[in-house]
């Protein structure tokens, strides 16, 4: 995982981060019998397996400011998968 922090103005910081996320799977098909309890082709087993890797990117506006006694704070955020 790796992020970056930077204040843009006064109050206002991004914060973005990129990370990833991997996986595998595997699995077997194989062949039922038909309504008549045939099988039309009793030999068809396969093995499926393979594996995804997904890049998530997010990204976070904070604007926290004090004016006063009055205190405004504010984060919007946004996610790519």
């Amino acid at each position: 995982q790796l992020f970056g922090e930077v204040n843009i103005i006064d109050g206002l910081k991004l914060k973005t981060q990129l990370s990833v996320n991997f996986g595998n799977w595997n699995g077997y098909n194989f062949q039922l019998p038909n309504a008549n309890g045939q099988l039309v082709n009793p030999r068809t087993i396969t093995e499926n397996y393979g594996y995804d890797i997904s890049p998530i990117w997010e990204n976070f506006l904070t604007y926290d400011k004090t004016f006063g006694i009055h205190n405004i704070n504010v984060v919007a955020g946004n996610t790519y998968v």
